[in-house]
């Protein structure tokens, strides 16, 4: 999973996984995107940045997390290492 911040239409800051949006669609009246999930109508964030900002975001943040990995077991693999091996 992958989570990104957003800012939710009433102004607060939103943890947003976009591995299982549908579609990014920008409301040219409402200033605002809406990310739409599987669930249907119930199931969509309104957000203020423009489709091409959360992209961005998302390309951003994956190259910081490659930069970061540095071939060295992640905290979580080094506390439960894998013993079925």
């Amino acid at each position: 999973m992958h989570w990104i911040k957003l800012t939710a239409k009433t102004g607060h800051l939103i943890h947003v996984n976009l591995a299982n949006a549908m579609s990014v669609i920008w409301n040219q009246k409402e200033n605002a995107s809406y990310i739409a999930f599987p669930g249907g109508r119930e199931d969509v964030l309104v957000v203020i940045e423009t489709p091409e900002k959360i992209l961005k975001k998302l390309e951003l943040d994956k190259e910081i997390l490659a930069d970061q990995d540095d071939g060295e077991a992640s905290d979580f693999a080094k506390a439960f290492p894998d013993t079925t091996k």
